[in-house]
């Protein structure tokens, strides 16, 4: 394996001052209300202010919480970023030397042509560090492996794939937001969205805890989505024909026709039921029996889980030799060979997963008898099953922006003039005190979970040499 500790101490102490201070890097590097993620296995996420320079970096996995421990690179240009962060997953053991690897690419700018050029410099200044480093290293460029439904999906909303992938990470925290209404906001505007979320979620340092975070979150938006129809239909009940004559200047419809078609809406949305646990066990059940006599499945799971226990033999065995070099030093070439045919079989597993999941989606209907509705994860041998509220409603709430359309009726006008958001606010205060109750304690556990993150880091880095 090529020897690498020069560098990486120069790095570390690069590091310590402030990341390749941005005074080095020419104007051309600045990219302004730039959204960009990086998929190494840590997944991770850079986004650009006004000024051209990172506001956030956010991990999309654990293993980029691990990864970015401490790290911070607010103030400093996109490419110096990353440039910095494909250090850190080097050093972590994320690129092997020895190993032909693979990094893909999504950038997002607040036009077509600011995103080529985007993605073309950080290609570029990936590439270079690859070279310098003697890393094989596949760069994979995010619109150009996307899908035909990705691409169909993006060529319908006249948006590029990577404007359409943004577009779906801001639906996660504005649950108000559609695709079509995502298609028309600036790209700076979709960014405000995560930014202010991810900022709000900084403390929420492991998966699980986000994971309860965002349960907290939907059911709220459950309740106010309700509450707010409700108070729109009370209105219209309350009001008179007068209150919707603006709203039907260019329609044949009448005020008893849209009271009569927004009670069947309202209707609709509230008839969107949670699965009881026995019917999501039911259907989990169904999958784990489909699973277990998979062969592909179980023997990746097999072999995944033979590599971990001897990876953990040699572990305990390699913390037991400091100070014995020569078995130190074989004990480590050991582990190294061990971690890279577990990750070989982990991307393996990542592969036939998501096809699994995929064809399970398509053919297990949702309440409503569609595709919507249930998703799936698979990790480790356990098989969890989600209901997303939010993703029914929206798919309801599409349907009759269509009927009251053939009408000529807009739905989110007769909403905004109908709607009393009066109705609602001591539901809001709840909620904000609920929430502030549920970020101090998941906050707490965020410190304890940083800790070990932090020792995992060191222990990578003992484990690789550095």
């Amino acid at each position: 394996m090529k020897k690498i500790t020069p560098f990486l101490g120069m790095l570390l102490l690069v590091l310590s001052i402030g990341l390749f201070g941005c005074t080095f890097e020419s104007s051309n590097a600045y990219a302004a209300d730039a959204y960009v993620v990086l998929d190494i296995n840590p997944s991770i996420e850079i986004i650009t202010g006004e000024d051209g320079l990172v506001s956030q970096v956010n991990a999309l996995n654990d293993d980029a919480e691990t990864l970015l421990v401490d790290a911070d690179f607010v103030g400093k240009t996109v490419l110096e970023t990353t440039e910095a962060i494909i250090a850190l997953a080097t050093e972590m053991g994320y690129i092997d030397y020895a190993a032909d690897n693979a990094i893909i690419v999504t950038a997002v700018g607040t036009d077509d042509q600011a995103t080529e050029e985007l993605e073309n410099k950080i290609s570029e200044r990936i590439r270079e560090y690859s070279e310098k480093q003697a890393i094989r290293l596949n760069l994979i460029q995010a619109r150009a492996e996307a899908t035909a439904e990705m691409a169909a999906a993006a060529e319908t909303l006249g948006v590029s794939i990577g404007k359409l992938k943004l577009i779906t990470v801001a639906m996660e925290f504005d649950e108000t937001l559609t695709l079509e209404a995502g298609a028309v906001m600036s790209v700076r505007d979709l960014n405000a969205i995560i930014r202010a979320s991810r900022f709000e979620m900084k403390e929420f340092i492991s998966e699980e805890l986000k994971g309860e975070y965002f349960a907290f979150r939907a059911g709220a938006s459950k309740t106010f989505v309700i509450t707010r129809l409700q108070s729109a239909y009370d209105a219209m009940l309350a009001a008179d024909d007068a209150a919707f004559a603006d709203l039907l200047t260019d329609s044949v419809a009448t005020a008893a026709d849209v009271k009569v078609m927004y009670l069947e809406y309202l209707t609709a949305v509230s008839a969107i039921a949670e699965p009881t646990p026995e019917e999501v066990e039911a259907v989990v059940s169904e999958i784990e029996t489909e699973t277990e006599t998979d062969p592909v499945m179980a023997a990746l799971l097999a072999s995944r889980q033979t590599l971990k226990d001897e990876m953990a033999v040699l572990k305990t065995q390699f913390e037991a030799a400091v100070g014995e070099t020569e078995e130190y030093e074989a004990l480590k070439l050991q582990l190294q060979a061990k971690w890279r045919e577990l990750h070989e079989v982990l991307e393996e597993i990542e592969d036939y997963r998501e096809e699994f999941e995929s064809a399970k989606e398509e053919t297990v209907a949702g309440p409503r008898g569609g595709k919507r509705g249930y998703k799936f994860e698979i990790e480790d041998e356990e098989i969890t099953a989600k209901f997303d509220w939010m993703e029914e409603f929206r798919a309801v709430k599409e349907t009759y922006i269509a009927k009251f359309a053939e009408i000529n009726v807009d739905l989110e006008d007769l909403e905004q003039l109908f709607v009393d958001e009066t109705a609602i606010e001591a539901l809001r205060e709840q909620y904000g005190s609920e929430l502030e109750t549920l970020k101090a304690r998941i906050q707490a556990e965020g410190d304890a979970i940083r800790e070990q993150y932090r020792e995992s880091k060191e222990s990578a880095r003992a484990m690789w040499g550095k």
